[in-house]
């Protein structure tokens, strides 16, 4: 990758997809790991004439931390805003209470030079044209079923949802989203999704994977995550947001491994002592149907 395919991918972010006009004032805001990306954004900025202003920040430990407080601020007084950081400022209060003034924020997050070069040089014209032609797809149907070879198989209802389209255009007032993009999104009905999916090439947060994650969905829940470390470290950035519900994934696993050291010694059956999670569990799911509630840590 060479220093001009840098530059070109940021004059297409900024001049295409932003519709970066003459007096605007732009503010980049990067961390340490996207530091080359960030910096490549404010000089070509700088160099098309416009005030531009350079502002690192610590790494964000999860994706939608907000950045600091004057950061925020400073969002608010600009017309563009660009975040190239390691974790995500897309979901933030920042982000938003800024849209709501006018900025036009992108927020590329996790993103490294390859993917940058790769995925900014090209004609977000024609991605703008699929991504709004998918969207009218979305539109027309009350329930989506996907598929794959590696064993995806989810239903989701999404009856009087609206496809939303990321097609990377953001050139009127309030307007942003991710950048590289070309998205045709929308949140399906809650507690009505039901199946499997199966991640085997990327996962946002987690990066490439090694061998694929197994997610089960009930009732619009993910009731269980199976693989490898990865697979781990997804139940880790999760129990960031839902710890109760992740501790019903981790008792299921446990109860499975009960079940085989059970199988494999008779004897063990009938003595609670060595398998006290089963009567967690039940306790857990409830007999009555009611709401399970988060449990204290447990005695064996």
């Amino acid at each position: 990758m060479s220093h001009r395919e840098l530059i070109s991918a940021c004059r297409i972010a900024l001049v295409e997809c932003m519709g970066l006009r003459d007096g605007e004032k732009v503010a980049v805001i990067t961390d340490e790991p996207c530091r080359t990306i960030g910096m490549a954004l404010f000089e070509t900025a700088r160099n098309l004439g416009n005030e531009t202003l350079l502002v690192e920040i610590v790494p964000r430990k999860i994706n939608g931390e907000e950045p600091p407080r004057a950061v925020a601020e400073l969002m608010k007084q600009m017309d563009v805003v660009l975040c190239a950081t390691s974790k995500s400022l897309t979901h933030t209060s920042a982000r938003r209470a800024a849209k709501e003034l006018g900025v036009r924020v992108a927020t590329l997050p996790g993103i490294n030079e390859e993917i940058f070069v790769r995925c900014m040089n090209a004609d977000y014209g024609r991605i703008a044209e699929l991504t709004n032609r998918l969207c009218a797809l979305l539109d027309e149907a009350s329930v989506i079923r996907v598929t794959g070879p590696s064993g995806t198989d989810i239903t989701l209802p999404k009856k009087g949802r609206k496809a939303l389209a990321s097609h990377g255009l953001f050139r009127s007032r309030g307007e942003g989203g991710n950048l590289p993009t070309g998205e045709a999104y929308l949140a399906p009905l809650e507690g009505q999704s039901n199946g499997v999916v199966v991640a085997d090439g990327s996962f946002a947060g987690i990066g490439k994977l090694s061998e694929p994650i197994r997610i089960e969905v009930k009732d619009g829940f993910a009731i269980a995550i199976s693989g490898g470390e990865q697979a781990r470290e997804l139940e880790r950035m999760l129990a960031v947001y839902a710890p109760p519900f992740l501790q019903r994934c981790r008792i299921r696993n446990r109860n499975q491994r009960a079940g085989d050291r059970e199988r494999s010694n008779p004897r063990r059956r009938k003595d609670p002592r060595h398998y006290p999670h089963c009567f967690r569990r039940q306790r857990l799911h409830g007999r009555d149907g009611r709401r399970p509630q988060p449990l204290g840590r447990h005695r064996s």
